[in-house]
């Protein structure tokens, strides 16, 4: 039970100093309709409960490297370049006009002239659950005296890049995906672009790949294709 407590000190009338001995008088009254105060102690947990909880971010690693790009819509005097964008770190590559049909992403590193260009490559500190961690993409972009635009797009969520989830970082050929703001005017039917993209931990992508070296152009074939049509009818 919660009470209160009062006193009263008694020494002589006009005492320069307080005795040494002292009367006390107390006092002790119940209170009733007294709620007390409880105050809750901090939650604590143990370092295991605090990984399941929010488990410890990883360094991860991302590299591109572009090879070529064929039906783009651009004309003789532009010019294509990639920017590899993930969490608000972009990567661009050098531009590079076309030339029969067909654009090669030349390494612009001193020394590599005539190899396939390795944008460099982007680090960042993410949460293990991909859901928690930004998707990549590769933007397409044609330069002009009358300025720069997007033409195209591609974006992959990270789940998707991982090994276990059957990814292979060997160059692959991706068809575009129309940029929304010119899909009236501009037609990317058959753009497609060849690019090799490795993702994972910091320790995955080292074990995987410790050294990333340049790929040489090679000298192109000729070859040809032959489609005959026949007839067409309408369906249904």
């Amino acid at each position: 039970m919660h009470s209160t407590c009062t006193a009263r000190l008694e020494y002589p009338w006009g005492s320069v100093r307080p005795p040494r001995a002292v009367r006390v008088q107390a006092a002790v009254e119940p209170c009733e309709g007294y709620a007390p105060k409880l105050q809750r102690l901090p939650m604590t947990h143990s370092i295991s409960q605090l990984n399941e909880i929010e488990p410890a971010a990883r360094d991860f690693k991302l590299r591109c490297d572009l090879y070529e790009a064929v039906g783009l819509p651009i004309g003789p005097i532009e010019s294509v370049y990639v920017v590899l964008s993930w969490g608000g770190t972009e990567r661009q590559s050098a531009a590079r006009a076309p030339s029969e049909g067909k654009v090669r992403f030349e390494s612009a590193v001193l020394g590599k002239e005539g190899y396939y260009e390795q944008l460099e490559e982007i680090g960042m500190r993410l949460p293990p659950d991909p859901a928690q961690q930004c998707d990549v993409f590769v933007h397409v972009c044609v330069a002009s005296p009358l300025g720069d635009r997007r033409i195209g797009y591609r974006r992959w969520g990270t789940a998707q890049l991982l090994e276990q989830a059957g990814w292979s970082a060997a160059p692959q050929w991706w068809q575009l995906r129309v940029e929304p703001a010119v899909k009236d005017v501009v037609s990317v039917h058959g753009a497609m672009l060849l690019l090799a993209l490795r993702f994972g931990t910091d320790k995955q992508v080292k074990a995987a790949a410790p050294r990333r070296p340049h790929v040489r152009i090679p000298k192109l074939m000729r070859y040809e294709l032959r489609a005959n049509i026949y007839q067409a009818r309408r369906g249904g």
